[in-house]
């Protein structure tokens, strides 16, 4: 799906040319690799917290706690649809609302459409 955002390959040798809280990021795609092999949750709703594999925990903590101060501080950058959706998607997960999250990242232009159709019938 096109959000309008390119997204680095985790394959890319760039990201050891960003940086993150800790240093390089060139130690983010092993950890995305990581995650992606992570078992899926049955029920969203089970607990506020998804388990987090324990290299990503205090990342992960952290960067939930920074999530308000990053949109914050993006309110003025104009932002194409896929960012807004990526945004209010990570607002939901930094107060535990997982399912929200899920929802919103799946709100396609499409699918969005037909919703809005749907709630204007009601």
């Amino acid at each position: 799906m096109d959000r309008g955002t390119a997204l680095l390959d985790l394959d890319d040798r760039r990201w050891a040319e960003l940086t993150h809280a800790y240093g390089s990021a060139a130690d983010i795609p092993p950890l995305l690799r990581q995650l992606r092999e992570f078992p899926p949750a049955t029920d969203y709703r089970a607990e506020p917290c998804p388990d987090v594999p324990v290299g990503l925990v205090v990342p992960y903590r952290e960067a939930l706690c920074r999530l308000p101060d990053v949109v914050r501080a993006m309110a003025g950058v104009a932002w194409d649809e896929g960012r807004c959706l990526v945004a209010a998607s990570a607002m939901a997960v930094a107060n535990g609302h997982t399912r929200l999250a899920e929802a919103i990242l799946e709100l396609e232009p499409t699918l969005l459409d037909a919703f809005l159709d749907w709630v204007r019938t009601r």
